[in-house]
């Protein structure tokens, strides 16, 4: 008899499962050699082991045979089992990954929402950045970038759109400062052309004709020195204080008739970098405009002063003053503060334009410091030999 595990066979039955020829994996073992095979019997598997032992000369077989048929059954739980623990584990998984992929794509959602808003003109728009832990700093730095780059579009459109409105501006007030003269001349040319007038009539006319025209004439000529500066390059040269002083003067010596002013021109020795003409013509407009805000006869001192590492250039008046909240408006072109005075002292507003551009071009700016019924301090600084010897170290 040979167990089996759940059954016996008996060895008769054995003679069907087992084959002795001599080429049966049987034969072919040695002594104390095992051999294994699985078999079909009954139409169930079985595991056939075969021990030969040498005796006497003789070759002794010993086998058993061992079901398969729940080790096949187990086999299939186990798999079974396997693939549903794969599928779930791929389910959680997939899950998982979706969940994280939908928070990772968050912060790109609201950067296209962003970007889109910003394209149709919504300037204003931001990312809202939170903290999300760990593995999203850099999703936290492309919001912040993000955010840096809109408002610097912002602050762009901004300055576009200050610039649009100061054009508009500028043309409407330039517009309005060629009618003005414009309408005068074409007045008293057709009062001289349409009416018999007595002589002192003829020369009113004509004085009001010369004037309004020279008046358009120092408006065209301010435009252009203002859009020649802008496209050129100017060399500045040492230049000596007290010879511009003289020069100054000379320049200066119609404004006390004109506004019924006294002028004090006062510089001490020194040496700065300018281009002479454009300084003068600064200095003039800065003059005649501290002239037109005095009182007649009120004192305009101009006053140069050395210093370590330049000179500063003041002119200073004892009239009216300036609101502070037109200060940084008055170098506008055509903003005038009191227009109709202005006007009547024949001013157009481009004077402090055009000193703007000339300190620009001398590398540096125009100070206001003023104070209603007080008066008004306009100061730049120019650089001398020793500013630019201290520039070039630094660099």
């Amino acid at each position: 008899m040979v167990n089996t595990g759940k059954s016996t066979l008996k060895i008769g039955e054995l003679k069907n499962t087992t084959d002795y020829s001599d080429d049966c994996f049987a034969a072919k073992l040695k002594d104390a050699q095992q051999g294994y095979r699985e078999i079909n019997y009954k139409k169930k598997p079985y595991l056939q082991a075969i021990l030969r032992v040498d005796f006497n000369k003789r070759a002794y077989y010993v086998e058993t045979l061992s079901p398969l048929e729940d080790v096949y059954l187990q086999n299939g739980k186990l798999m079974r089992l396997y693939r549903i623990a794969v599928l779930g584990i791929s389910l959680c998984a997939g899950g998982l990954l979706m969940i994280f992929s939908l928070n990772l794509a968050r912060p790109f959602k609201k950067v296209i929402r962003a970007a889109n808003s910003i394209a149709y003109g919504n300037y204003k728009d931001r990312i809202d950045i939170q903290k999300r832990g760990m593995g999203c700093e850099e999703l936290d730095h492309l919001c912040r970038d993000f955010n840096y780059m809109a408002g610097a579009v912002e602050k762009n459109n901004e300055k576009l759109q200050a610039e649009v409105e100061k054009r508009e501006t500028f043309i409407g007030d330039f517009s309005h400062e060629l009618k003005t003269p414009m309408t005068s001349i074409i007045g008293y040319a057709d009062l001289l052309r349409s009416y018999n007038l007595d002589e002192e009539e003829r020369r009113n006319a004509a004085n009001a004709i010369y004037s309004e025209g020279k008046r358009l004439e120092d408006l065209s000529m301010k435009l252009l020195d203002i859009i020649v500066m802008d496209q050129g390059e100017i060399e500045l040269t040492k230049k000596d204080a007290q010879s511009l002083s003289e020069t100054l003067k000379s320049s200066l010596r119609f404004l006390p008739q004109k506004y019924g002013v006294e002028i004090s021109v006062l510089f001490e020795d020194g040496t700065f970098l300018a281009d002479e003409s454009l300084l003068l013509s600064l200095l003039y407009n800065l003059a005649d405009n501290a002239a037109k805000a005095s009182k007649p006869s009120e004192c305009v001192e101009i006053v140069g002063t050395k210093l370590a590492d330049g000179y500063c250039i003041c002119v200073e008046d004892h009239g009216r003053g300036i609101e502070q909240k037109n200060i940084e408006k008055i170098t506008e072109p055509f903003f005038m503060e009191d227009k109709s005075r202005a006007r009547k002292l024949g001013g157009a507003g481009l004077g402090l334009a055009l000193c703007c551009r000339i300190a620009k071009i001398h590398g540096t700016k125009l100070q206001f410091h003023s104070q209603l019924g007080v008066g008004t301090t306009v100061s730049i600084t120019l650089k001398n030999d020793n500013a630019l010897i201290k520039e070039g170290e630094a660099e």
